[in-house]
């Protein structure tokens, strides 16, 4: 099981603004700032997602996060491209087996790609 996971950004006080806004639907909430380098989020019990500003150039990674519901997914999605720059794409592509599953409470999903 992982504890935790930390997103490399390279502009602390933009992808803190959209981690805001974007997360809120997912039920996180920011429980942890170290202005200018890093920030968690707390939701399900931890403070799981973090943000951590990185002096180098920032590669991109994948992180997927689970939605409550599919009504959270597409508010989830909504607040993102609301408040995203090019530092972030979201990817609305899901294969025919995923789509199946979100029609299953506990396993409705959509991915996230940063690019900090």
């Amino acid at each position: 099981m992982i504890e935790h996971v930390s997103v490399p950004i390279s502009d602390y006080k933009k992808s803190k603004q959209f981690y805001l806004e974007a997360l809120k639907p997912l039920d996180y909430e920011l429980t942890s700032d170290y202005p200018s380098d890093a920030a968690g989020f707390f939701e399900g019990g931890s403070t799981s997602f973090w943000i951590v500003k990185k002096k180098k150039p920032v590669q991109p990674i994948h992180v997927a996060l689970r939605a409550p519901s599919k009504e959270a997914v597409h508010q989830f999605h909504s607040a993102a491209r609301s408040c995203s720059t090019s530092m972030v794409t979201i990817s609305k592509r899901v294969t025919s087996a995923k789509r199946r599953r979100l029609n299953e409470p506990a396993r409705r999903e959509r991915l996230l790609n940063v690019a900090g």
